[in-house]
């Protein structure tokens, strides 16, 4: 928050929620710059100092170092026609820094960004899943299934591989129980011996 004077009689309170002007002596504040519009609100545009310049004209030292110079324009329309709404299903710093950067550049469109899913909003990805053949494995897709309808699937999934002599890794068949004697048995831990180890096979969709 940045609290500094403007013209005779008037004080200026700028924030992420925008520049808001007021009259002492009144109860009133009135907002200038809307932060949602503008590199006010910004994540990257951290405020350090704004002072005002002249009549609708005020300057911002922003924690990066730059200078930024806000005008105000009267032909400019108060409430934006063109809508753009962007969910996500927690709060995330760097899709709010995505969001303030495509408001900053396309200011004619109005971003709003919604934390959360509503109902319906989702999209069936049952298609998506049968087109990928033979390349999916339905035990991963299937956990995500709700009354019929895949709404998510894992962008990537991790395979381990145990790599030895094939004397020593055939009786093996999973992570847990003979895996953990071998290993033992076998010293894995120890700094002599890298014979054996254990890698992951990564597989994208």
């Amino acid at each position: 928050m940045c609290l500094f004077p403007g013209e005779e009689g008037v004080i200026y309170l700028a924030g992420q929620n925008g520049l808001h002007r007021h009259v002492i002596g009144c109860n009133a504040m009135e907002q200038i710059i809307n932060g949602r519009l503008s590199r006010l609100g910004s994540p990257q545009y951290g405020i350090i100092s704004m002072v005002f310049l002249d009549e609708g004209e005020f300057l911002v030292l922003s924690d990066a170092g730059r200078l930024i110079n806000f005008t105000y324009d009267p032909n400019k329309e108060a409430v934006l026609q063109e809508r753009l709404k962007i969910y996500s299903l927690e709060k995330n710093v760097d899709m709010y820094a995505v969001v303030s950067f495509y408001q900053i550049h396309n200011p004619d469109v109005f971003v709003e960004y919604e934390i959360g899913m509503k109902e319906g909003l989702l999209c069936d990805l049952n298609d998506f899943v049968n087109s990928l053949g033979q390349e999916m494995f339905e035990n991963m897709f299937n956990v995500f299934e709700k009354e019929g309808k895949i709404y998510a699937i894992p962008g990537q999934v991790r395979f381990p591989v145990m790599i030895g002599e094939e004397g020593d890794v055939a009786g093996i068949e999973g992570l847990c129980g003979r895996l953990f004697q071998y290993l033992c048995r076998s010293k894995f831990f120890t700094p002599q011996q890298y014979r054996h180890s254990i890698c992951y096979e990564s597989k994208r969709f």
